[in-house]
């Protein structure tokens, strides 16, 4: 007759399959993150193989690459709607275990030897990700660095508006923006925005830093304008001045921006801090968008400007604005 296993025997097991558990499990860990990691790190080989070829196809827009220093910023999405990569894989630095975020960035950037280098980054920082939701106007000069804008001398439209800035000398762009020096330089819209597309609820967005001027007006005049002083900045809502009531230095880099509501408050933001003010000014005729004029010049530099038919949340202008810190190197 055959005799059960003990009571005993039954505990050496449990104990023994334990240890085997203690011991395999932290090495089955490792391979699982070894895999995904060398399946990452295959990824961004390709990915950065992908970068090389939309550059060389697109290299007339990239003239900052004929100067050291020269950069730019391109999306892992931007290479998924060209074709140039496709599948992603586990990023392992995700605790949880997602995919690669296709709004991380491609970095190509000339060194001192002429050669373009090519860098992953984990931050957003390409063209194509700011909120496009309601966007009627938008200037970004470090993404109009191209032969044909330079030679043609306008800033391109980047919303589907066609509404472009005409007339811009050569001598006045830089790796990153367009520079002012007098009143000479002020510029504005090529078209009026229509009224009916702004009234009573939108947002303007500029990146700049000012190097001079005592009065500098940036935006619709009459109505809603960016005023700079040589003391302290402010929206200007149709004879109604609000400051931002923050430090501010001239020849920083700043985003200021402007949310105007329907129900007569605003939000005001200098970088990412926002102030609630109990303004607001219903644009209610054509307008084109202006930078400094004959008596008020803007003196400073020229980074970026986009213009929302709606008021983004604090949430969307704060995305947008780790944007541009990424890209404009706040």
């Amino acid at each position: 007759m055959k005799k059960g296993f003990t009571l005993v025997e039954l505990l050496g097991v449990v104990v023994v399959l334990s240890i085997v558990l203690i011991l395999a499990v932290p090495n089955i860990i490792n391979t699982f993150r070894r895999t995904n990691q060398n399946e990452f790190d295959s990824y961004v080989k390709n990915l950065k193989v992908a970068a090389e070829n939309y550059v060389e196809r697109n290299r007339n827009f990239f003239e900052q690459f004929n100067h050291d220093g020269g950069k730019a910023f391109i999306s892992i999405k931007q290479l998924e709607d060209e074709g140039l990569i496709r599948n992603s894989v586990v990023d392992p630095e995700d605790e949880e275990g997602r995919l690669v975020d296709n709004n991380f960035t491609i970095v190509v950037e000339r060194n001192d030897d002429g050669m373009l280098e090519y860098s992953f980054e984990r931050f957003e920082a390409g063209i194509d990700i700011y909120n496009q939701n309601g966007l009627i106007l938008h200037y970004d000069v470090l993404n109009n660095n191209g032969i044909g804008y330079r030679i043609n001398h306008y800033i391109q439209d980047l919303s589907n508006s066609n509404n472009d800035v005409i007339a811009i000398d050569d001598s006045r762009w830089t790796l990153n923006s367009l520079l002012f020096s007098s009143s000479d330089d002020a510029i504005k819209s090529n078209k009026e925005i229509n009224s009916s597309l702004l009234g009573d609820r939108y947002t303007i967005e500029v990146v700049l830093s000012q190097n001079g001027g005592s009065n500098t007006k940036i935006g619709f005049e009459d109505f809603i304008e960016l005023r700079l002083t040589t003391s302290a900045p402010s929206w200007n809502f149709g004879g109604t001045t609000r400051s931002f009531g923050t430090p501010y230095t001239h020849g920083n880099k700043y985003r200021f921006a402007v949310a105007n509501n329907n129900d007569g408050t605003s939000r005001i933001f200098l970088n990412d801090h926002s102030v609630l003010v109990n303004s607001s000014v219903n644009i209610d005729e054509n307008s084109r968008f202006i930078i400094g004029n004959e008596t008020n010049p803007f003196i400073g530099e020229l980074h970026a400007i986009r213009i929302y038919n709606r008021q983004l949340s604090t949430e969307e202008l704060n995305r947008n604005y780790q944007i541009d810190s990424n890209r404009f190197d706040f």
